[in-house]
């Protein structure tokens, strides 16, 4: 294991992940069908919760990128492949999330919206993607990848 992944920084950057894995578990169940809200409400609940997970995500990911740059040439590789992932499904999830205030801005609530529990359905695995990006870069920022 590179003694890089273990700067003094590694505490703030495991709390840091662990709240955004947490963040994304929580709009997850906002999500599942058994939650008990309607497509609509399940909707605008998850807006609310990427309107403020997304900003601080993209700024996180800067910031990782920034730090894993003193690593070696393979732990940097590493990190940027999943960066790149984590990049890419921030991206695919802004554009959801565009879409999302789209359709609840002309639905009317508690109508059932078949493009609200579409948006559901997709935001769903999505989030997962994000979230399995970012355990993997907490698995190459930890060394657990030799």
């Amino acid at each position: 294991m590179n003694a890089t992944y273990n700067r003094p920084d590694t505490r703030l950057y495991q709390d840091s992940h662990q709240r955004f894995v947490t963040r994304i578990e929580q709009i997850q169940g906002l999500l599942h069908p058994g939650s008990g809200s309607s497509p609509h409400s399940a909707l605008t609940s998850a807006v609310t919760a990427l309107e403020g997970l997304l900003p601080s995500l993209s700024q996180y990911l800067a910031a990782q990128s920034l730090l894993s740059q003193d690593w070696d040439t393979n732990g940097r590789q590493r990190m940027e492949e999943h960066l790149n992932q984590s990049r890419s499904k921030l991206r695919e999830l802004q554009v959801l999330l565009e879409s999302a205030r789209r359709v609840l801005s002309e639905a009317e609530p508690g109508s059932g919206d078949p493009m609200a529990q579409a948006l559901n359905t997709y935001l769903g695995p999505t989030l997962e993607d994000m979230k399995d990006a970012l355990l993997a870069q907490a698995e190459v920022r930890t060394g657990a990848h030799s």
